[in-house]
């Protein structure tokens, strides 16, 4: 009888053993295929960002070209066009906000992909509810790491103080989290770099009469 129980719990152990190996086995597998296809869609993504970053540019250089080329139009005497004053330097100005735009969105956006990279190899912690101090305390920081100083360590230091590091590591999870929210408002405020874009030129048009 012992010898039965032993050999029965011995089986038992086996299967679960085999079933611990098996499920070990599958989260490898998941895992693997998991991070294949997240750096399959981090090369996409990141081919489709080039393109956008590419047409940024032209027409930025489109649009310095368009007012070198208007001003160069109205030191022509020979050229008899009636262009509207108040047309033409709202033109000017909407092409100027389109350089300055399509300048700043990749500066942000790329700047703010190295405060999430930096900040995602420091410790982190979820758990914790936010005052409202500490949200503008947030919103600081990240206006500070994105335009002045990325690989700061504000949140991020060896604090031997557990209650203030699991704190501090809050907020930098927070700061993650947020600065990923600026990343997207640069993705939408391209909308408006191309609408500035096709309002300079449609004004600026609009002002000329041959």
């Amino acid at each position: 009888m012992n010898q039965s129980l032993n050999d029965l719990m011995k089986e038992q152990q086996a299967s679960w053993d085999k079933l611990r190996k098996e499920h070990e086995e599958q989260n490898v597998r998941f895992m693997l295929d998991f991070e294949q296809k997240m750096e399959k869609f981090d090369s996409d993504l990141e081919s489709a960002r080039k393109i956008a970053r590419e047409t940024m540019a032209k027409i930025v250089i489109l649009s310095t070209s368009i007012i070198g080329f208007s001003v160069t139009l109205l030191s022509v005497k020979q050229l008899d066009l009636q262009i509207g004053t108040r047309g033409l330097k709202l033109s000017w100005l909407l092409f100027t906000a389109t350089i300055a735009l399509g300048l700043l969105i990749p500066f942000v956006e790329s700047r703010a992909k190295y405060v999430i990279y930096w900040r995602g190899l420091q410790h982190q912690e979820w758990e914790r509810t936010l005052t409202f101090w500490d949200k503008l305390k947030i919103v600081v920081v990240i206006f500070y790491s994105v335009l002045i100083g990325p690989r700061n360590l504000i949140y991020c230091k060896i604090y031997k103080d557990e209650a203030i590091r699991n704190k501090n590591a809050h907020r930098n999870a927070q700061v993650i989290h947020w600065t990923n929210k600026v990343i997207s408002l640069m993705l939408a405020t391209e909308i408006l770099f191309i609408l500035l874009f096709v309002g300079a030129l449609s004004v600026l048009l609009y002002s000329v009469t041959l």
